[in-house]
């Protein structure tokens, strides 16, 4: 079932600490070079949000942002491998824009792997623009990857 068929089903609840090995599976599933349990153990006991995307009561994905005044950050965005281009990866970032609105964002940024042409193509379609790049910012397989620096100007009320 598709994300846009199934909101009913969809929830973004707040991740618990007893929910990491489920966090770590799918994180571990989606990409060659994971975060590490203690680094979302961290965000969890941090001031981070940090989230589970839930479907018919299911962790399928989970996310962390960062707010430091006006400013929000994604850090992680992940949905289960098996589900991908099915509309969840999309759900969940409308619903993170909604959450940084409410608190009243004026912009919400993110880093992407420049090699990751699918989430770019999400990020540009849900109105975000590229506005820098970092160097050398990701470990990969062999060596580093540059990331390119994305942002989603809130100050307009787009999304009200």
């Amino acid at each position: 079932m598709r994300a846009d068929q199934a909101s009913v089903l969809l929830e973004l609840t707040p991740m618990q600490l007893d929910q990491l090995d489920t966090v770590m599976r799918i994180e571990r599933a989606a990409y060659p070079i994971s975060w590490s349990r203690k680094v979302l153990e961290d965000c969890v006991a941090s001031t981070n949000d940090c989230w589970v995307l839930r479907y018919d009561r299911q962790i399928v994905g989970h996310s962390i942002l960062s707010n430091v005044l006006d400013e929000t950050h994604l850090l992680n965005l992940c949905v289960e491998p098996s589900l991908s281009r099915n509309g969840f990866g999309r759900w969940m970032l409308r619903a993170l824009i909604q959450k940084a609105m409410t608190r009243h964002s004026t912009i919400f940024f993110l880093e992407v792997r420049e090699s990751n042409h699918r989430a770019i193509a999400l990020y540009h379609s849900e109105g975000f623009n590229e506005s820098g790049m970092r160097k050398n910012y990701y470990p990969a397989e062999n060596g580093r990857e540059h990331a390119i620096l994305m942002s989603l100007d809130l100050s307009f009320d787009v999304y009200t």
